[in-house]
């Protein structure tokens, strides 16, 4: 029987070996694609082998590749058209041997992606082979559905990082006005206020300020995403950048009765980043920490080298994060459910950005917590010196995105 002999073929071994190889190790689609050609035209001994995909709207199927036994590929179809037997079976789902061609589809849920037609099969193949032809066939419709949900993908995520950037453009202009004319009433140009107009402008102005930094925000993660964002990358102390974060943070740390500690040994290494993005990182940790710690609490700055890298932690006494919400932590937008959370305004983009600043820099971030016991907050840099300088940086496109 063919079956017995694809399955103890050691090619048919080594095929789907490799094709499981593949799919593990996270392989690109095209490479998962020729590797079930190849085995396909191995299996078969057929002399040629080609791939149709599903049309985009009803009509002929359309001719992807042509893949020789020899290795080579090319586009040139056939005949003028698809032989019949391509449109029955991508029509019926099921495989069909016609020595010296097969026809098999590839099917993915239920659904034919497209076929594989092998022509000028040479070996003894009968209808036992099918299930094992069509075994691999199904790696090829995986592959395909994979790249077409992957392309999709990337055209939603394009869409809305030029959608955010044009948004956030357009709400600076009327902010700005915003911004200036209440500085203008306040400052008494225009005549003198009462206390009550006085303390409404003021408002105006707080909220026009928070308005300000979530579109900020919200623009810094979406050209980082895009590749758009400008890093000065250079060496600096980052012992010296800690004590000068901490030492803005102070109003805020005495205005809650906490204990600030820091832990910066003596001789730490020099990191590589950018001083100005990392010090945004440090300050909405720190802020986080200080705003979700009950008065009187101890926040704890520390930094260490490890691994070949500098790492900082910023741990605190506070509310805690549930497991459940360590999931989404630095996705933006989020915000936990927990009545100790919600009592305090936020955005939910302060870890996202923090995310995306350390990210970009070759950092990682992360948290460990428990719920109710406090939570510490993670983030590393390379050290100066194990890096290679990047090229020039992009021109800085805020104004127009």
């Amino acid at each position: 029987m063919m079956t017995e002999a694809l399955n103890d073929d050691p090619n048919a071994i080594y095929s789907s070996l490799e094709l499981a190889a593949l799919l593990l190790g996270g392989s690109d689609d095209q490479a998962l694609l020729d590797t079930v050609l190849d085995g396909v035209l191995s299996l078969t001994g057929a002399g040629r082998i080609y791939l149709f995909v599903e049309p985009p709207e009803k009509g002929q199927p359309k001719l992807a590749t042509v893949r020789e036994a020899a290795g080579d590929s090319t586009s040139t179809p056939p005949t003028n058209g698809p032989p019949p037997e391509v449109e029955q079976v991508m029509s019926s789902g099921q495989a069909r041997l016609t020595p010296p061609t097969i026809t098999i589809p590839l099917m993915c849920a239920g659904r034919c992606l497209g076929l594989l037609y092998a022509t000028e099969i040479r070996s003894n193949l009968d209808e036992t082979a099918l299930p094992t032809l069509q075994a691999l066939a199904n790696q090829a419709a995986a592959a395909l559905e994979r790249s077409s949900l992957i392309s999709a993908l990337s055209s939603a995520e394009k869409a809305q990082r030029e959608f955010v950037s044009l948004t956030t453009h357009q709400l600076r202009v009327p902010l700005t006005s915003i911004s200036g004319y209440t500085d203008l009433l306040l400052s008494g140009l225009v005549g003198t206020l009462t206390e009550k107009q006085d303390n409404f402008l003021a408002t105006i102005r707080r909220n026009v300020d928070r308005m300000g930094q979530l579109i900020g925000d919200l623009s810094d993660v979406n050209r980082i995403q895009d590749g758009r964002f400008p890093f000065d990358l250079a060496p600096f102390d980052m012992a010296t950048l800690i004590e000068d974060v901490a030492g803005q943070q102070m109003k805020a740390i005495d205005g809650r009765s906490h204990e600030l500690r820091q832990d910066l040994p003596a001789g730490l290494p020099t990191a590589h980043g950018d001083r100005r993005q990392i010090e945004r990182v440090l300050e909405r940790l720190l802020t986080n920490a200080i705003v979700y710690t009950p008065v009187g609490g101890i926040v704890t700055v520390s930094a260490f080298e490890r691994d070949g890298q500098v790492q900082v932690s910023v741990a605190d006494t506070g509310v805690g994060i549930s497991i459940e919400d360590q999931a989404q932590l630095f996705e933006p937008f989020f915000r936990s459910e927990a009545e100790a959370v919600r009592e305090h305004v936020g955005w939910g983009l302060s870890l996202a950005l923090a995310k995306a600043l350390v990210e970009a820099q070759d950092g990682t971030i992360w948290c460990q917590s428990v719920a109710g016991e406090g939570c510490a907050f993670y983030f590393t840099l390379p050290l100066a010196g194990t890096v290679q300088d990047r090229p020039e940086p992009i021109a800085n496109l805020s104004a127009t995105s």
